[in-house]
Parts: C-alpha cells; structure tokens; sequence
C-alpha cells in the first residue's frame, strides 16, 4: 500500500510526469485494489477523517455504492484515485479485497497521441466551441423576459446540445482506441468486467 518509505504516493505526483495530457473516459468496471498506487489526501487525512470507521464496516458488510470510486488508470498500468474515493481505496487495501467496482478514466499523455488523432480532435474541438457559441446565444435569447419560448427554438437548443455531446462523445472515442493502441488499456479492462 505505501511506497519503500512507508508514505503513500500523491496522485499529483503520479501524474505530473504525463504533463500535458487528456483523461479518456471508459466508465465502471471492476479492478483489484493493490494497483492502487496513489491518492489524493494524504495518509493523515484518510486516517484523521471520520469516514474512515463508518466506511470500513459498510465495507465489511458489503453495503454501499456499486462503483466507489474514481480512480484514473495510468500508462503504467496502475491506477491513482481522481476526484473520490481515497478512504475506500485506503479501507480496500487494507482489508485486502481482491475486487472492487470502480469508475475509471485513462490517462494518456499528449505526446503519445497520434498526429492524425490530434488532427481529428482538433477539427471537432472547433466545431464543438462554435457550436457552444450557438447554444450561448441562443440560451440568452430564450432567457430574456418577455420572450415566449416555442417548441422549435427549444429543439433547436437540444438538437445544439445533442451534437456537442455526440462530439465530445466522438473524442473519447478516438482516444480509447489510441490507449488501446498504445497497450495502455488492458484487454481485462476494455469490456466492461463486472
């Protein structure tokens, strides 16, 4: 659970060497906690929390969320926690579960992705911001007193909302296969495991 100096990693830490990079996201799946290797709050404050207690015998009884955490999986096959998660990544460790239920990005160094990838991303990312433009506008407009919405202003608005989503949807989707290129994506993770 803790490097050779008996202290835990910190994510930052972890992740700063892959400065610049993009988290591509792959959603739940099911992971063994000793690739646990970093955490957001230090040692202390996992243990001086008062989560701490009530988590671990939730977990001892099996009770609580499916995907309890947000880890990030690194290139090197490791996982560190992101936004959440670190006293149940912690209390895991700790009662030596061999499985856990997880939300999961992947983090992939700029300088690995393809030129072609980065290509593609870019064009949608531009299409993306005019199109966010349009949906800043148009939101104002709907906003204004007085204004009397109508059924096609507002399909309009989510027909807007639709494509930026299918873009960022598109991305993603583009820097799976590159992680999965690069190796960085385990065949035990690519489909959902759980």
């Amino acid at each position: 659970m803790f490097n050779s100096n008996n202290k835990m990693k910190m994510s930052d830490e972890l992740i700063e060497i892959y400065e610049p990079y993009r988290l591509v996201k792959l959603g739940p799946r099911s992971i063994n906690p000793n690739d646990i290797i970093g955490f957001s709050l230090t040692r202390q404050e996992i243990l001086d929390s008062s989560k701490l207690q009530i988590l671990q015998e939730s977990m001892m009884r099996k009770v609580g969320s499916r995907y309890i955490y947000e880890l990030i999986l690194l290139p090197n096959g490791k996982f560190t926690v992101g936004n959440g998660g670190n006293h149940r990544a912690y209390l895991s460790k700790k009662l030596k579960l061999s499985s856990v239920s997880a939300h999961i990005d992947i983090l992939i160094a700029e300088r690995d992705i393809s030129k072609s990838t980065i290509f593609q991303i870019e064009q949608l990312e531009q299409v993306t911001l005019e199109i966010n433009k349009q949906i800043k506008i148009l939101t104002k407009y709907l906003n204004l007193e007085g204004v009397k919405r109508n059924l096609l202003q507002d399909e309009s608005l989510t027909s807007l909302h639709s494509k930026a989503d299918f873009n960022d949807w598109t991305i993603n989707q583009l820097l799976i296969i590159e992680v999965k290129n690069l190796g960085y994506l385990p065949n035990s993770l690519f489909e959902r495991n759980f």
